[in-house]
């Protein structure tokens, strides 16, 4: 008899409950080590919105240039698409600390902005000049673990004060590490950020590579079922990059689901055993 195909994703409860368990050991381990100022198992991110090979817009470039609207950039895109929600617009960044981010917009373009972030480290006498600056413009750093129902339960719904974000970003880098390689608790968590997101608002996120073959199909679906109501690009990354990584751009348009559509569980158990699916993709 031949080996049975080998599961992509962990199948059964126990399972992912094990898997989600190990990853928020390391995940409170990396809290521990950065809030006890020593040197974590990968940086903090400061990044900017654009202007070099670090910056959100060398990231979600791919997702974006189809569209007509984006010819001058990300600040551009975001400005214009938001622009009716000029000076009422709300941002928030997951997994960086969004300082650089946010400041890279037109001055007064948001009410308000936020980073979500494991520690907030601009505290340190080093960055100080980031606190100082972030006071000024109204954008403040969240402490918190993706992963936790707390952060969304509580933190984010105290500082959103009713609000909806209209911008969402997520580009963890290294840090993608620490997401289970779980599609239940990806889809939770990005249920999440949707569940979040204002009407004509709009989610750019970072996926790990790992989810290539659930991201496709779940892609497409969108942009055949949902095609007058979200607007879907993505790209996927390749295991060679310096942070494999996949992305994927989102927006509400009218009449959007209020829930963020998923595949149903028995396509994603299909692709988890290496089963080839309708359309004859695995």
């Amino acid at each position: 008899m031949g080996k049975s195909n080998q599961e992509l994703f962990p199948t059964g409860k126990k399972k992912r409950s094990e898997l989600l368990a190990l990853k928020r050991e390391e995940i409170s381990a990396h809290t521990l080590k950065a809030k006890e100022d020593q040197k974590p198992s990968f940086s903090w991110f400061n990044s900017p919105l654009n202007g070099s090979y670090e910056s959100l817009q060398a990231t979600f470039d791919d997702v974006l240039t189809s569209d007509k609207h984006y010819d001058f950039g990300l600040k551009d895109y975001i400005e214009r698409a938001l622009v009716q929600k000029k000076g009422r617009a709300v941002g928030i960044e997951f997994g960086g600390v969004g300082s650089s981010l946010f400041a890279g917009f037109s001055l007064h373009f948001f009410k308000k902005t936020a980073g979500v972030v494991l520690v907030d480290e601009r505290t340190k006498s080093s960055n100080r000049g980031i606190l100082q600056q972030d006071t000024s413009r109204k954008h403040d750093v969240i402490e918190g673990d993706v992963l936790s129902s707390g952060l969304y339960d509580s933190k984010i719904k105290n500082w959103l004060q009713g609000d909806k974000a209209d911008l969402i970003i997520e580009r963890m880098a290294k840090g993608l590490d620490l997401i289970p390689a779980d599609p239940y608790t990806l889809s939770r968590i990005v249920g999440r950020w949707y569940g979040i997101l204002a009407d004509g608002g709009i989610m750019l996120i970072q996926v790990p590579i790992v989810f290539n073959k659930i991201l496709t199909p779940w892609a497409e679906m969108l942009q055949s079922d949902f095609k007058d109501t979200l607007d879907v690009q993505y790209k996927l990354g390749i295991k060679d990059s310096e942070h494999p990584s996949s992305v994927i751009k989102i927006r509400k348009l009218a009449h959007a689901p209020e829930q963020l559509p998923l595949l149903d569980p028995r396509t994603i158990g299909k692709i988890s055993r290496g089963k080839t699916l309708e359309n004859g993709k695995k």
